[in-house]
Formats: structure tokens, sequence, C-alpha cells
């Protein structure tokens, strides 16, 4: 547990969300909506899985 959550707004695209995660280190990576509410969270396999599929032409 920290302190301080690492989050990310709903505007926020793939290459972004990724590099927030990377450069903090975490593997779980909250979305907030423009009220601050909770919308969803994203995990570095989900990114992972995005880019497969993106390179495998499968373009989810």
């Amino acid at each position: 547990m920290v302190k301080d959550v690492i989050t990310c707004p709903s505007t926020c695209n793939i290459a972004e969300a990724m590099q927030i995660m990377q450069s903090n280190r975490i593997r779980h990576l909250p979305m907030l909506a423009e009220d601050d509410k909770l919308i969803g969270m994203v995990s570095m396999r989900d990114m992972m899985e995005l880019c497969l599929g993106d390179m495998m032409g499968m373009g989810l």
C-alpha cells in the first residue's frame, strides 16, 4: 500500500498510461473521471495485451 496513490485521468491515452506505470514502477493504474471519481483500473497486463494485439494486426 502507498500513501499517495498515482492515478491518471480518463483522457489519458495508452502511451501516457504506460509511461506513468513504467516511470513509477507500478502494475495497476486507477483511472479517474473529471470529478475525481474512480471509473476503472488498468493493469500492465491490459496494456501489453493491447500492444501485442496491435502488433499482431488484431487491433482491439
